[in-house]
Parts: C-alpha cells; sequence; structure tokens
C-alpha cells in the first residue's frame, strides 16, 4: 500500500470543506470531492473509506480549530466567567460548519460518539487547569471525591448538554457553578 500523502489528506479536506460550506453536509459526495481534489475517485478511499468517513474527520479537524483557540476565547479567571465565554464560543462554533456535520454524523454513532468522547477528554485538561488557575477558588474544597478533573467533566457534560438543547441563557448552570466553588 502506497504511503498516504498528507498533503493529499489536506487538500481533500480543504474541498469537503468548501462543499460542506456550499451546500452542507449532504452535498459531499466522494465522485465530486475527487473532481475538485483533481484526483481520482480510488484516490479518495486511499484516505477516507466512505463519505461519513470523509465528514468525520473534516469534523474533527473543525473542533481541533476550535479547541486551539479556545484558551485564548476564554480570557482570565475568574471560572465561573470563562465557562460562560466557553459556552458562548462553542454556540457560535456549532453556528458555522461545526454544528451542521455533527449532526450528519449521527449514521455513525459508534465511531462518531467514541470519538467525541475523546474531544472532551481532550477539553478536560485546560478546563482543569482553568479551575486550578482561579485564585478565588479555595484549594481546600478539593479532595479525593470532588477533584478539578471530575469537576472539569461535570462542565464539560452539562455545557455540551446545554449546547445540544441550544439554551440561549446558561445563568442558572453558571449560578450552580459559582455556588459549588465560591464559597
Amino acid at each position: 500500500m502506497r504511503k498516504r500523502d498528507e498533503t493529499l489528506r489536506g487538500k481533500l479536506l480543504a474541498c469537503a470543506r468548501e462543499m460542506v460550506r456550499a451546500g452542507g453536509p449532504e452535498a459531499v459526495n466522494v465522485r465530486e470531492l475527487a473532481a475538485r481534489a483533481q484526483v481520482a475517485t480510488g484516490t479518495v478511499y486511499n484516505y477516507y473509506r466512505s463519505k461519513e468517513d470523509v465528514l468525520l474527520a473534516l469534523t474533527e479537524a473543525e473542533w481541533r480549530q476550535a479547541l486551539d483557540a479556545l484558551p485564548a476565547e476564554v480570557g482570565e479567571p475568574p471560572f465561573v466567567a470563562q465557562a460562560g465565554r466557553m459556552y458562548a464560543y462553542l454556540q457560535s462554533r456549532l453556528q458555522g460548519p461545526a454544528g451542521p456535520l455533527m449532526k450528519s454524523l449521527r449514521g455513525e454513532e459508534p465511531l462518531a460518539r467514541e470519538r467525541m468522547r475523546a474531544a472532551q477528554r481532550m477539553l478536560r485538561e485546560p478546563v482543569a487547569r482553568m479551575l486550578a488557575q482561579d485564585a478565588a477558588i479555595a484549594p481546600e474544597i478539593w479532595n479525593e471525591q470532588f477533584t478539578r478533573e471530575r469537576y472539569a467533566d461535570f462542565v464539560l457534560v452539562n455545557l455540551l448538554a446545554l449546547l445540544e438543547q441550544k439554551m440561549d441563557c446558561i445563568g442558572f448552570f453558571l449560578d450552580i457553578v459559582k455556588g459549588t466553588l465560591y464559597q
């Protein structure tokens, strides 16, 4: 089997991204993708097993880019304000190409769910770090059961649920964060 060219993989994703922006995820098909990238249809299959695999890779790329920008978007402590800015930032990303891409993955649920869990695990560390950087949070609140990492998971699970429900106001959730962290 030939070694895969990462430049060509990037070109395929860039072409798929253009197709999604023009017509949504349903506009992506392997033949059109191959034509836009000026390669044979079989070449696309050397990189991706199916259209769904292309959409999954594109979704991951969109979220990786979003996660890379997240620290700059959430700014400085207090954590409760960072959580609110994190929600607003992720909400804005879902209004772009990432939202329709995520919805298109429903057919690939087991793989898509595992990759989303992996993305959540990647997010846990920066969120736990934000918690550690907030000097207003008393260090003694953390213990074996109530750890920064578990609290980061709690915040992420709830933020993602609120995003899925398309909640515009997350004040109640932020009040819970405030009440548990700042005594």
